[in-house]
């Protein structure tokens, strides 16, 4: 029973059609809206070969500039030196900053245990 019923239901509906006056409205908003179009990209665009050329030129002169001015030349790097400094490198703590920080754990443990109780 309950599929007969269902099939009258969708059969009504299925005969169900906008009115004329809704069908031209809804087709003229819709070829009134923007469109997206596809870009036509134009190579042979002034502005686009001026920009181009001043990026190609851009890397250029930066790729000579870099090539020019390479590390192993024109700097005093050496890495072996500075491996020796750093193994050379005394690390002291001043007895007063190891005080400092002892007292300083003491306070701030005061202050949990006081937070803890009131809590």
């Amino acid at each position: 029973m309950e599929d007969k019923f269902l099939k009258n239901i969708r059969e009504e509906f299925n005969k169900i059609e906008p009115s004329q006056e809704f069908k031209n409205r809804s087709s003229r908003l819709i070829f009134s809206s923007y469109q997206n179009r596809p870009i036509n990209f134009n190579f042979f665009n002034p502005s686009f070969v001026i920009g181009l050329v001043g990026v190609l030129t851009i890397f250029a002169v930066g790729g000579l500039i870099f090539n020019n001015l390479s590390l192993s030349e024109h700097s005093n790097f050496n890495g072996a030196e500075l491996l020796s400094e750093a193994e050379n490198l005394n690390f002291q703590i001043h007895l007063e900053e190891a005080e400092y920080f002892d007292d300083s754990a003491k306070e701030i443990a005061a202050i949990l245990k006081e937070i803890e109780q009131s809590n």
